[in-house]
């Protein structure tokens, strides 16, 4: 950010504010933006580009959301053993992981959560697999 001016330190600043506003209120502010400015004066050339720059944005945002999964310890398969955990990056989470593999061998667990690295998507259908008798409060 030191090698930015003034002029384009405030133009970043007016582009996070104005794409705040339009994923705020969903495509619809940035839709009239196609053939109209929007409260910055930003506007469109099609509602594709809108579209796809509303993508982008949305996956960039996914990118500061903690990671958070749970963890079902022990070879007993209880729900009372599922713990959660989160993490503020990749990193973090990946080095929880490891450590987590490292220790495997020991007792038994599995990952849960919507990464593609973890064994189950849900605790409700790790419950479903393993628990079959317990109710779920999910």
């Amino acid at each position: 950010m030191n090698n930015l001016s003034e002029d384009e330190l405030n133009l970043l600043k007016s582009c996070v504010v104005e794409m705040k506003a339009i994923l705020s209120t969903g495509l619809s502010q940035g839709v009239d933006a196609v053939n109209f400015k929007t409260q910055l004066g930003f506007s469109y050339e099609n509602e594709g580009d809108l579209k796809k720059d509303y993508r982008a944005l949305k996956a960039l945002l996914r990118k500061f959301e903690p990671i958070k999964i749970h963890i079902a310890w022990g070879s007993s398969k209880s729900a009372d053993d599922i713990k959660e955990y989160t993490f503020a990056s990749e990193e973090e989470y990946l080095a929880f992981l490891k450590g987590v593999d490292e220790s495997n061998g020991w007792m038994d667990y599995d990952t849960i959560g919507k990464d593609h690295q973890c064994n189950w998507p849900s605790i409700e259908m790790w419950k479903r697999q393993f628990c079959p008798k317990e109710k779920s409060n999910d």
